[in-house]
């Protein structure tokens, strides 16, 4: 879905067809990093080599960001942050939530020169600073709100090593106005004014979430990833010693995350990305002394567990050619600018389908991963489909009249069942009232969950093509 909203943005122009269904719509919006970077990339490389390297820019910088506050906070170089490395792919990255990676790292990065320069020079602080939270805002919110709170965290326990009011007041001042301009811009953006569904996870689904930086595509990996890491915390603790600011912002992402909604403001996940925040910042605020070989061996084992768990997740992607391989063959027969109704099977799959289906196609206990499959539609076949990531609060792209009566940039495929008839309406898919006269094609993903799919809504569907992962329909028009 990233990677569709970017082949708008650096090719949709000078498209005739792209041009009719999409437009850019530059605005104020916190969540631009894939949108800043990503086009130029794809205007030098083949889509998906960018998106390769988008992607492991996203892996990258969070752990980088760890090592450089680390190195700021005890002012020395230790190989222990390096282990951060373990939880680099994780949850929030298979959720794809890019642009927040990216702004944890920047965050971090930028952290560590306020720690750095702010005892040395701190008007150069303040203005590195505000600029440094500014690129933050428009990376994303979270990256602006978690920089702060590092700052304010370190700054906090400054004071109650050494209390000063002078002191206090100065650093509290230099902190709202490094703050101030992202303030500005967040009131000037659509999204200080969006509504959005207001929901709170239940306490089990809370306990889910806790795990979200471990998760793989297997269950098993995730889990013996998170009892491996909270293991060596344990045996470490003693030996440790934890950076006082680090310890005061783990007490606040702790709290936070315990009364975060689960959605708002048209946002999903929320209070499920901030355990990753508290992962990577519990790697980069302590520091073991240990004896040279306890070092070595849990740096062995650390690498081992890197090694195993990258290993596993290449293999799912490498297993994974065989979904795009079908998904692609599916939609070769669709023409440039066709309307593709896209509708999904999986809440319909039997358990033994779900059991037996590839690891790529569901990440346990957060989310199926193939919802987004059928932003192929667009990159590979210039089609229009209702679902590309094109909300006005969110991405600097619109859908064009008269396809934005039919568009839901925030929406998930619908239940395949919905469109008995002429299909019924609802806030989560209003285009399903009426479709056979709204889009040309149906794609049904999943379609191996169907017992029979040549049964679906025969009089107004014509089968073209049928595989596991997709069954492509034509919409009859003689009717």
């Amino acid at each position: 879905n990233h990677l569709a909203r970017l082949t708008v943005l650096a090719f949709g122009a000078d498209d005739p067809v792209l041009s009719r269904l999409y437009a850019p719509h530059w605005i104020i919006v916190p969540n631009l990093a894939l949108d800043v970077i990503g086009p130029p990339l794809l205007r030098l490389l083949p889509v998906h080599v960018a998106g390769r390297l988008l992607l492991a820019g996203a892996a990258l910088l969070p752990v980088i960001g760890v090592v450089a506050y680390h190195r700021a906070v005890f002012g020395v170089r230790s190989y222990w942050p390096l282990a951060a490395a373990i939880v680099a792919f994780n949850g929030i990255f298979f959720l794809g939530f890019i642009n927040l990676l990216y702004a944890v790292g920047l965050a971090f990065l930028a952290a560590a020169l306020w720690i750095y320069l702010v005892d040395r020079r701190p008007l150069l602080t303040l203005v590195v600073s505000a600029v440094a939270a500014t690129a933050l805002f428009f990376c994303h919110l979270f990256g602006v709100l978690f920089f702060v709170l590092l700052v304010a965290s370190h700054e906090l326990a400054g004071w109650w090593e050494a209390p000063s009011l002078r002191r206090a007041m100065t650093r509290a001042g230099m902190i709202l106005l490094t703050l101030a301009p992202a303030l500005v811009l967040y009131r000037l953006s659509a999204l200080s004014d969006a509504d959005g569904l207001l929901r709170w996870s239940s306490p089990g689904r809370k306990l889910i979430d806790l795990l979200s930086p471990f998760l793989t595509y297997h269950q098993s990996m995730g889990l013996a990833t998170a009892v491996a890491v909270l293991a060596a915390f344990i045996l470490l603790w003693r030996h440790a010693t934890l950076h006082a600011g680090s310890a005061i912002a783990l007490g606040v992402l702790a709290v936070v995350f315990l009364i975060a909604p689960s959605a708002m403001k048209g946002g999903t996940f929320i209070d499920t990305r901030l355990p990753l925040l508290m992962v990577l910042l519990a790697f980069a605020g302590a520091r073991p002394i240990i004896p040279r070989s306890t070092a070595i061996a849990l740096g062995a084992a650390a690498a081992a567990l890197l090694l195993v768990r990258t290993a596993d997740m290449a293999a799912v992607w490498y297993g994974h050619r065989q979904d795009l391989a079908e998904l692609r063959a599916s939609i070769a027969p669709i023409e440039p600018g066709a309307r593709v109704l896209v509708v999904s099977a999986a809440g319909a799959a039997s358990q033994e389908y779900l059991a037996d289906e590839p690891a790529g196609r569901i990440i346990p206990g957060l989310y199926r991963a193939d919802v987004h499959m059928a932003a192929l539609l667009l990159v590979d076949r210039h089609a229009f489909w209702p679902l590309l990531f094109a909300d006005p609060r969110q991405q600097p792209v619109i859908v064009r009249p008269p396809y934005d009566a039919i568009a839901r940039p925030l929406g998930e495929p619908p239940d395949y069942r919905r469109l008995a008839g002429d299909g019924m309406a609802a806030p989560d898919a209003p285009y399903l009232a009426g479709w056979p006269t709204k889009f040309d094609y149906v794609l049904l993903i999943d379609a191996g969950a169907v017992a029979d799919p040549t049964s679906l809504e025969p009089r107004l569907l014509q089968l073209l093509n049928q595989s596991d992962m997709a069954a492509l329909y034509r919409v009859r028009r003689s009717l």
